[in-house]
């Protein structure tokens, strides 16, 4: 097990001592990188991930970042719940919008600002502000009304 340990915090370049360090005593950026290294570990094909730079320094935040592009770069998939607008814009590319447990839309990363996606959240705009959303809504009234 700490082999295996050892090969994924190589991989995944995880900058810890050892394998044989406490989890209590490592930064809160190098715990979240053991998680996701744990969760890489067994060969999944998705993570989840709920706010993974939530309380972390500049320094913890960039390296769980770097890791979360390494892993979407070796083909697997992240989903990441975020609050954090510049990581959600640097390493997503597509944005899922939800508001009181529903969706408001999903846009490509490239097709919005962060105000737009901010004003979705807290419903100061709606989704027909984004230039697909707009795009389809004017088809459909073509197909409506020809």
């Amino acid at each position: 097990m700490r082999r295996r340990a050892a090969q994924e915090v190589v991989r995944l370049k995880v900058n810890i001592g050892s394998v044989n360090q406490m989890l209590g005593g490592m930064s809160g950026g190098q715990r979240q990188a053991i998680a996701v290294a744990r969760a890489a570990a067994f060969g999944t094909r998705i993570i989840l991930m709920d706010e993974p730079t939530a309380a972390l320094g500049v320094r913890e935040t960039a390296a769980v970042c770097d890791l979360i592009r390494q892993l979407s770069d070796e083909g697997m998939s992240v989903v990441m719940v975020s609050h954090s607008m510049p990581d959600v814009f640097a390493l997503s590319e597509r944005i899922t919008v939800l508001r009181h447990g529903r969706t408001v839309t999903t846009v490509g990363t490239s097709e919005c600002t962060t105000e737009e996606i901010v004003g979705m959240m807290t419903g100061a705009f709606e989704s027909s502000i984004l230039p697909e959303n707009r795009r389809q809504a004017t088809e459909r009234a073509k197909e409506v009304h020809p």
